[in-house]
C-alpha cells in the first residue's frame, strides 16, 4: 500500500467518504459506510502484519539471550555453591 494513498490514513478516507456521502443519496450511505468499514478493517490489517514482523524479528534476539541468561543462571549458581 501506498504510504501517502487517500485511503491509506483513517484522516484522508474520513475526508474522503464525507464528500462520497455529500455527493451521492442517502439510499447509498449504507454502502459508503460499509466501504468506509472495510477500508478500516485492511488498514488495521496492515498495522497488524507489521507489528507481527517485528515481534517475530525481537523473537531473534529475546530467545537466544534468555536461553544464554538461563546458562549463565546455572553455572553462577554452581560456582556459588562451589566457593
Amino acid at each position: 500500500p501506498q504510504p501517502n494513498a487517500v485511503l491509506a490514513t483513517e484522516q484522508k478516507a474520513t475526508v474522503m467518504f464525507e464528500a462520497l456521502r455529500r455527493g451521492f443519496p442517502m439510499v447509498l450511505h449504507p454502502a459508503i459506510a460499509e466501504l468506509q468499514s472495510i477500508c478500516e478493517e485492511a488498514r488495521q490489517l496492515i498495522l497488524q502484519r507489521r507489528i507481527y514482523h517485528w515481534l517475530h524479528a525481537w523473537l531473534l534476539v529475546h530467545v537466544p539471550l534468555s536461553i544464554m541468561l538461563l546458562v549463565l543462571g546455572g553455572v553462577h549458581a554452581v560456582l556459588a555453591l562451589r566457593y
